[in-house]
């Protein structure tokens, strides 16, 4: 009979309508609470995926290993595949965020909880545990809001879709380590971090003139400011901050050689609020003022 028995990928828990937003057999996320559909499923032999559930609301009983297991609200259930599940009941009250993640797709992205518990614990018989935590709101917060990214990044189309999804992965990653360990977390592979470095450049380069506050470039890469402050100080040594204003005052010198432009159109492009702000921005950045800076790249 269980050779019999279809296994249940994310992708499957898609067609059967359980699940919304999903990135193929990868990944599936909802970060808005809801009553969800899939979880007598869990107690299925072969489920192949990693379900990380945390109960938003009400109280969830579970049963794996003959362990009587109660989640409450704000608490943070790992159930790793092929995790012995018994039995599954809830409250009428009861309402979860979740994500769902293959086990060879996160492996693949390695981060500091490497062999560890994204893995789930083995006892000496072989079986597989959950592992269960208890957050604080603010630590609920940020799980809701990388939740919410992922849930983003999966309904909207994005060119760099496949580097977003692999970043935000990495930053559950370092999330749930975090959680087991308050030492720093010093990951050993950067290609990621670079790629989504690189990724930030492109945007910056295209949109300093309007956006000059990180919230923009952490959205538009779906990822907190906090990891994007990270990233960019990592891989550059350099603020998210200290690279705008860069590139806004390389691109006031090159108005200012290159062209007869009035300072206050000068201003407008760049988006100052007036030529004041304009003119103190560049004194602050070539200690003499744009007309003074343009007489001088004018006479030699």
């Amino acid at each position: 009979m269980d050779s019999d028995r279809k296994i249940i990928f994310i992708d499957t828990l898609a067609d059967m309508g359980l699940v919304k937003a999903h990135y193929g057999a990868r990944v599936a996320c909802c970060a808005t609470p809801d009553s969800v559909s899939f979880l007598p499923l869990l107690m299925e032999p072969g489920v192949p995926f990693l379900s990380c559930l945390l109960v938003t609301k009400g109280e969830m009983h579970l049963v794996y290993a003959q362990k009587d297991v109660k989640v409450k609200a704000n608490e943070l259930l790992l159930v790793p595949p092929h995790a012995k599940v018994n039995a599954i009941t809830v409250d009428d009250e009861y309402a979860l965020a979740y994500l769902l993640l293959d086990p060879t797709y996160s492996d693949s992205i390695e981060g500091p909880d490497k062999e560890g518990v994204l893995d789930g614990e083995k006892t000496a018989s072989g079986n597989i545990f959950p592992k269960l935590y208890h957050l604080d709101e603010m630590k609920v917060h940020e799980l809701m809001g990388i939740a919410k990214q992922i849930e983003n990044a999966i309904m909207i189309p994005h060119l760099y879709m496949k580097e977003i999804m692999r970043s935000l992965i990495y930053v559950i990653k370092v999330f749930v380590a975090e959680l087991d360990s308050v030492e720093e977390i010093v990951p050993h592979d950067f290609s990621h971090k670079e790629n989504v470095f690189k990724i930030f450049l492109h945007l910056a380069a295209t949109h300093f003139r309007e956006y000059r506050h990180i919230d923009y470039y952490a959205d538009r890469l779906c990822i907190t400011n906090t990891y994007l402050s990270r990233i960019v100080r990592e891989v550059s040594g350099k603020t998210v901050n200290n690279l705008l204003t860069q590139l806004l005052y390389d691109e006031a010198c090159r108005l200012l050689s290159a062209s007869d432009t009035p300072l206050g159109q000068i201003a407008f492009d760049l988006h100052f609020n007036d030529q004041s702000a304009f003119s103190n921005f560049f004194k602050t950045k070539a200690s003499m003022t744009p007309k003074v800076y343009r007489a001088m790249h004018r006479n030699g």
